[in-house]
């Protein structure tokens, strides 16, 4: 049985997930909130993945994240794991975690890893500030 890689997005405004073997804080991305016609999309929507691929750092992050998370499986599954845990984390959880996550989802399960995706706060209001 190979190891599953389980992904979370999640806002730090509702508390960080327990049991995470990886926390990535990706609120250094741009934020689509501060964009009136994203505000009310999620990370998983169009608008707001065509905006977030509008900036460099936002398309390589994902990739080069991916690629730590797959070099650092095989140490995992010497140690008889069977699954790993991965918290991607933004403000509200609606927008830059759920887009990086998917990203990152994407890129495992095209490598042929067995991964699941859930995007805990993605339904939470959209927050204040």
């Amino acid at each position: 049985m190979s190891l599953v890689i389980h992904i979370f997005s999640f806002g730090y405004k509702y508390g960080v997930p327990e049991d995470v073997n990886l926390l990535t804080d990706v609120r250094f991305l741009p934020n689509p909130y501060h964009i009136p016609e994203l505000r009310d999309h999620s990370g998983e929507e169009p608008e707001v993945r065509e905006y977030l691929d509008s900036f460099e750092l936002a398309r390589t992050f994902p990739e080069e994240y991916a690629a730590l998370i797959k070099s650092i499986i095989p140490g995992y599954e010497e140690m008889g794991k069977e699954y790993i845990s991965i918290g991607i984390g933004c403000t509200g959880g609606r927008h830059r975690s759920v887009y990086t996550a998917c990203r990152i989802y994407d890129i495992l399960k095209a490598a042929g890893l067995r991964v699941d995706l859930t995007h805990r706060d993605i339904l939470k209001d959209v927050y204040d500030e």
